[in-house]
């Protein structure tokens, strides 16, 4: 997702995927979240699945994606926050997340300053 050009192909492959498949994305990018989502090319096609996400669950997420979403956020949320790109994709989840606790954990995060 990081690679100048690479990028481009997983944008493709993310249009191109079904529900569950960008699920299964979204399920082994959770860990490298905060550095995917600080490069420019890796925020790209994050936010290329954010929007699969949300359009394939009708504008939002369903409980397993918003739950995935909120673990990636919750270990590096105030990295995110400290950046153009990665503010622009806190707040694109915050958006789609369905599950109120999970946004509040994600809040309590910023907040702890962890």
């Amino acid at each position: 997702m990081n690679h100048p050009s690479a990028n481009f192909l997983i944008q493709r492959l993310i249009f191109l995927a079904r529900w569950p498949q960008t699920e299964m994305i979204l399920e082994s990018i959770k860990r490298d979240f905060g550095f995917t989502a600080n490069n420019s090319h890796g925020t790209r096609a994050l936010q290329c699945l954010l929007d699969e996400l949300g359009r394939n669950q009708s504008k939002k997420m369903s409980e397993k994606s918003s739950q995935l979403l909120a673990q990636g956020l919750n270990t590096c949320v105030l990295e995110l926050a400290c950046n153009v790109r990665g503010n622009h994709v806190i707040k694109k989840c915050l958006n789609l997340m369905t599950n109120e606790t999970h946004k509040q954990e994600v809040y309590e995060a910023v907040l702890a300053g962890t």
